[in-house]
């Protein structure tokens, strides 16, 4: 189901000025940046909906997640949407450069099958390379906008992201707009890190959570019927304003006959938190599951406790995971996870028999920790021992 386009008014104002400039022949590159789910595809999809409306040549490359793609693929899938708007070998003939381009779309031009390798074998057939493809955005952008989105771009490889720092630091007076979405949640090297940012013709786009309107509009459109002021406060709370989160809990609601909003964790976000931790050490992993049954805020104290890991150690796992985006400092000075269904996922991802444990841990950490003054901690301690009584805690 394709929810609505809402919450992103300013933003998409940035990227028609950005459209405007590159008609003007003063191309910009936008760097779009955000965690999983924030709507940075669903952004360049509306941007790319107005450019082609104004007669723009539009093409997309995406970065696959999997290992086993040969170097330059983004920039393979530009070309050949590419060559369904012009034709290519023509004009590579014509600008000679029909060799280096080979290169990257051995498919486009069979004639130089044999001599393309797909990589260049030294630093000046890459030079060689990307002058080429500089070229021909010249001449394709000389008369017609070319809008350009390279999605996924944190999986992308170093060859791919050489070219596009070649092309960002030699954009001049032609009618183009690069648009390059990546995660900021990802390990990232060193050109989107600092190349990209630092050059001339890159403005960077942060997106973030949508507002309460904004989660309010985007629910009307997956649930049938007004949301409550409360159940919209506990969509909003619970996701941040991620959009991706907010889709899932509206369809949550939808097919939910008691309509809860605090019920289980979808399936669709407890597989993309997954595939996060997946990615974390598994240090980090324990820890973030041992914070998950404190609740959205943690103590460091108490998460160290649990782990039986010294404070520096955890500090060091903690920083992963914060950039990852996955926690961040609370307004107590301590820690919290970023949005709660980032906190409920990871707790039911645990299995039962761990998920028992942890909370036993938590509730003997807590209790030793704050002998003596325990009333303030009455709450959770008895949230706890609940959990524990599957161990045959029932008792306490």
């Amino acid at each position: 189901m394709r929810t609505a386009f809402v919450g992103r008014e300013r933003d998409l104002a940035v990227l028609e000025r950005c459209l405007s400039a590159g008609l003007a022949r003063h191309p910009p590159l936008i760097l779009c940046r955000g965690e999983p789910g924030i709507g940075k595809t669903r952004l360049a999809e509306e941007v790319c909906a107005l450019a082609q409306a104004a007669g723009a040549m539009v093409v997309w490359g995406r970065a696959p997640e999997a290992a086993g793609a040969p170097p330059f693929w983004p920039w393979r899938q530009i070309l050949r949407a590419m060559g369904r708007h012009a034709d290519l070998p023509d004009l590579a003939g014509k600008l000679g450069v029909t060799a280096e381009l080979a290169r990257l779309a051995p498919d486009l031009f069979p004639q130089e099958r044999d001599e393309a390798d797909g990589h260049p074998a030294t630093a000046e057939d890459r030079f060689r390379l990307f002058d080429a493809v500089d070229r021909l955005l010249h001449q394709l952008s000389h008369d017609r906008l070319v809008v350009i989105v390279l999605d996924d771009a944190h999986w992308a490889d170093d060859s791919s992201l050489l070219l596009l720092q070649h092309l960002a630091d030699s954009m001049a007076a032609q009618r183009l707009l690069l648009v390059v979405n990546h995660r900021d949640t990802e390990p990232l090297g060193h050109v989107l890190l600092a190349g990209l940012p630092r050059a001339r013709a890159t403005r960077a786009l942060d997106l973030e959570g949508l507002t309460l309107s904004g989660v309010r509009a985007q629910l009307a459109s997956l649930v049938d019927g007004e949301v409550s002021a409360r159940d919209l406060a506990q969509v909003h709370a619970r996701t941040g304003g991620n959009p991706f989160y907010v889709s899932e809990l509206g369809r949550a609601l939808w097919h939910r006959s008691d309509g809860r909003v605090d019920g289980p964790v979808p399936a669709g976000v407890r597989e993309s938190i997954r595939s996060r931790l997946a990615r974390l050490s598994p240090e980090a992993v324990r820890l973030l599951q041992a914070a998950s049954v404190i609740g959205r805020e943690f103590s460091l104290t108490v998460v160290a406790d649990m782990a039986e890991t010294p404070e520096p150690a955890c500090l060091r796992l903690l920083d992963e995971a914060a950039s990852a985006g996955m926690v961040g400092p609370s307004a107590s000075n301590g820690y919290c996870f970023v949005h709660d269904l980032v906190r409920d996922a990871v707790e039911a991802g645990l299995a039962a028999d761990a998920r028992v444990a942890l909370h036993r841990r938590a509730a003997d950490v807590v209790e030793r920790l704050h002998a003596g003054r325990l009333d303030p901690h009455l709450s959770d301690l008895a949230r706890h021992w609940a959990v524990a009584a599957a161990a045959g805690e029932r008792p306490r």
